[in-house]
């Protein structure tokens, strides 16, 4: 699931509420942001429900800032399930090769230092030639992309 940007609660027995249990609230929940609001208004994009007291609102919008995030977040998915069914251990470093449009790869480049934190990858390899042979076909996006990973 991507994240939302926003939700929005008002309730009186919410003024005094704990930031642990707001930050818990924020993760469970995923999303960026928690306003206590005295009243919430209808909006365009906002679901809001009401329950007793308390009434929540939570926005639908999905940014380009987020829907860049749940790509990246898929494509990590991807690679762990790809070090799961080749029995990797978690320790284990990789190198991952793909072949993609520009766009693919422009994307993984930029985010090329966190993904290979993430998934504990040496490198990020774009395999340009025609002797590359793919593990998988992967979706990134609407986009498919040529996918293989090796132990270190």
């Amino acid at each position: 699931m991507k994240g939302l940007q926003k939700l929005k609660m008002q309730s009186e027995k919410l003024k005094t509420i704990d930031e642990g249990l707001l930050s818990l609230i924020r993760d469970e929940l995923n999303v960026k942001e928690i306003e206590l609001v005295d009243a919430i208004k209808e909006e365009l994009s906002w679901i809001t429900k009401t329950e007793g007291e308390m009434k929540v609102s939570l926005s639908t919008e999905i940014t380009p800032a987020l829907m860049q995030e749940g790509l990246l977040r898929d494509f990590m998915r991807e690679i762990q399930e790809k070090r799961k069914k080749a029995g990797l251990k978690p320790q284990d470093k990789i190198i991952i090769y793909y072949q993609g449009a520009q766009n693919q790869s422009q994307f993984l480049e930029k985010n090329r230092e966190k993904i290979l934190k993430e998934v504990i990858a040496s490198d990020l390899i774009l395999a340009a030639n025609e002797k590359f042979v793919p593990q998988d076909e992967v979706r990134l996006g609407q986009e498919k992309f040529l996918l293989r990973i090796e132990k270190v």
